[in-house]
């Protein structure tokens, strides 16, 4: 790693050390010569490095009008991805900041409403909307068949629960079903007809670096695609940790609509009402975390895999039981 730093960016590592977290890449932080530090991504084997290369340019697009994101460092040749000798990699500006432990604070709701409502207006004239991935209708446009079947396949891994932890989960996956049969249907009749365009994607808390004061320091890890922006507000504002434990939920994510709208006015009304109701149906269709648990268990990184589902279930839970005054709120603020 510091020989490729060396040959192709001209950077001294003086020690390069593993950070354990990458879902598509392992990421590296590679202390400089000079007292600095540099973020090093790099790609798995397989991958699509030109469309890897189309999110890096999505993120140079946002910070180039207002969007904070860490800034990529070109190789000596200007390119955002070095191909090798070796695996492609590329190298990040280091930000000194780090997701949000704790439920969204109104100041810091308001800026991830200000943040992701200039980014949905930045990429509506998305310089490589043609090169992006539309993302096939899920759950704004089927029935929860699937998702049914997600769930009975689970309930069948856990049996007979052996500890009082299975029984839990076996229990919320339980009323996770109850509730796809009971409601989703009528949540999806209720849907306008969905808005798509370019987003991020993966607008959620582990993608947002947030400094001491609450201020939004990056944006990282933008996606190619293109999907719904009111799925994408939807799911910040009604962040499941902040759902779950949050002291006053309702009204963190109205200080977050309202920021938003400030900054991307043009999202139609109706969209930026069904933003709760898009989230959670998007979240009551999902088992990720209960679902690896007992298929296919992460050895490093489960317990918080079963935490995110926990607080998850929560989230759909009181938003389910919520939802018709959360809209009626966002209706009158909104109009």
């Amino acid at each position: 790693m510091a020989a490729r730093l060396a040959h192709a960016y001209g950077l001294r590592a003086v020690a390069v050390e593993r950070i354990p977290f990458g879902v598509e890449t392992d990421n590296f932080t590679a202390h400089l010569s000079d007292g600095g530090r540099a973020f090093v991504k790099v790609y798995r084997s397989g991958q699509d490095i030109e469309r890897q290369i189309v999110r890096v340019e999505s993120t140079r697009h946002a910070r180039a009008h207002g969007v904070p994101t860490a800034a990529v460092v070109p190789d000596h040749v200007g390119r955002v991805i070095s191909p090798g000798p070796g695996p492609a990699l590329s190298v990040w500006e280091f930000v000194t900041a780090a997701p949000s432990a704790h439920p969204w604070t109104p100041r810091l709701a308001e800026n991830l409403g200000l943040t992701l409502g200039r980014l949905h207006r930045v990429f509506a004239n998305h310089p490589s909307a043609r090169r992006l991935v539309p993302v096939r209708p899920l759950w704004w446009d089927r029935d929860p068949d699937r998702a049914l079947r997600v769930a009975d396949g689970v309930l069948r891994r856990i049996g007979e629960p052996r500890t009082s932890a299975d029984a839990a989960r076996r229990e919320q996956v339980a009323i996770r079903r109850a509730d796809l049969v009971a409601h989703a249907p009528g949540l999806t009749a209720g849907l306008p007809r969905v808005v798509v365009q370019p987003v991020h994607y993966d607008f959620t808390r582990p993608n947002v670096l947030v400094a001491p004061d609450d201020t939004i320091a990056a944006v990282i890890d933008f996606h190619d695609c293109i999907a719904p922006p009111a799925w994408e507000l939807g799911r910040i504002a009604f962040d499941p940790l902040t759902v779950a434990t949050g002291d006053d939920w309702p009204a963190t994510a109205l200080t977050a609509v309202a920021a938003y709208r400030f900054e991307n006015p043009d999202l139609p009304v109706e969209q930026v009402v069904a933003c709760a109701r898009m989230a959670l149906l998007q979240a009551m269709q999902s088992f990720f975390g209960v679902r690896e648990h007992y298929e296919r268990p992460d050895p490093v990184h489960q317990a918080d895999l079963d935490g995110y589902w926990h607080r998850r279930w929560q989230m759909t839970r009181r938003l389910l039981g919520a939802l018709a005054d959360i809209e009626d709120a966002l209706e009158t603020s909104t109009r």
